[in-house]
């Protein structure tokens, strides 16, 4: 019975470190191709779109949200949240 017990935990251990190993390769694969589609024609305002339809979306669930919250005075200026954020990008390319 203990010899059955060490068996699976032996394989679960196994299977739980194989999962991470795949993962890891899967994130490693999918920053590579946003490196590379970044660094194609169009790469650029292609993420500023997904990034402006994600930053717009993320105030529409705070909003819908029974919370409450505080309005800034002044309006938020998408685009140029965008730019900090693409150039959080192009900073972390500089450091490589």
């Amino acid at each position: 019975m203990a010899e059955a017990e060490k068996k699976s935990a032996i394989l679960k251990a196994e299977g739980v470190a194989e999962s991470m190993i795949i993962q890891a390769q899967a994130s490693y694969e999918s920053l590579n191709m946003i490196d590379s589609a970044l660094k194609s024609p169009g790469g650029v305002s292609a993420a500023q779109f997904l990034l402006g339809q994600r930053y717009i979306k993320a105030y529409e669930q705070v909003a819908k949200k029974e919370n409450t919250i505080i309005v800034p005075s002044e309006p938020v200026n998408v685009q140029q949240q965008i730019n900090q954020s693409l150039n959080f990008f192009k900073q972390g390319d500089r450091q490589q």
